[in-house]
């Protein structure tokens, strides 16, 4: 995907406007007199090489026909999350975040949830007291505003005393911060078990958030 635009580093030097189209009416007469999945898909990831939106759409909508037919298109699918990922760190820039507050003590005085947001990999991390296994942490963007978050990476302690799993929610709040309110919104999660988290995350791995007292991503380490 993207790979026949203009600004991509692997377009053709030789490669013009007038040769792409030729190239594009080319494939448009071999699927037009011999309709295939395999032509389409071609069709579908020459017009995602070129960036073109509307022979993305076109090539979509003869799709949209025959629903009922199967098509080899894993490797696509892969290749434009790949693109897309390249493109979010080459656009896209960190959130700020701020710790608001943690519902437990940290085990030792330097191993706090501040740990959380820095970059540094030495030290312990967030390191829960002794017998505490469960933890709820609440972060704020302060007074950013207007952006989407499209990807979190969540570092833990390697081994069994990191973090194995846990819940992303995200919401405005109007009201001023109240800790204690805040906890007691989402308790009802504290008591899962690691049996119905993973049931949750089957059961919801296609489903978006439809409230903002539901998760809105998840994560999991083994």
């Amino acid at each position: 995907p993207l790979s026949l635009t203009p600004s991509s580093t692997e377009f053709p030097k030789f490669f013009s406007l007038n040769i792409l189209e030729e190239v594009d009416g080319f494939l448009l007469r071999i699927a037009d007199c011999c309709l295939s999945p395999d032509a389409e898909m071609t069709l579908l990831a020459f017009a995602l090489a070129r960036g073109s939106v509307a022979k993305v759409l076109q090539t979509l909508t003869c799709i949209s026909d025959h629903l009922q037919t199967k098509y080899k298109a894993s490797s696509l699918i892969v290749s434009m999350a790949s693109e897309r990922l390249r493109l979010l760190y080459r656009n896209g820039k960190p959130l700020q975040l701020h710790l608001l507050a943690c519902d437990v003590k940290s085990k030792e005085e330097k191993s706090g949830p501040e740990n959380m947001l820095v970059e540094s990999s030495t030290g312990d991390g967030f390191l829960t007291e002794s017998g505490r296994r469960k933890a709820s942490v609440i972060l704020s963007t302060e007074d950013q505003s207007n952006f989407q978050v499209t990807q979190m990476k969540i570092k833990v302690r390697k081994g069994a005393i990191g973090a194995k799993c846990g819940l992303v929610f995200a919401y405005m709040e109007e009201d001023p911060f109240d800790a204690e309110k805040h906890f007691k919104r989402f308790k009802k999660f504290d008591s899962w078990s690691y049996k119905e988290y993973k049931e949750f995350v089957q059961d919801n791995v296609r489903i978006s958030a439809q409230s903002a007292d539901e998760p809105i991503g998840w994560f999991e380490l083994e």
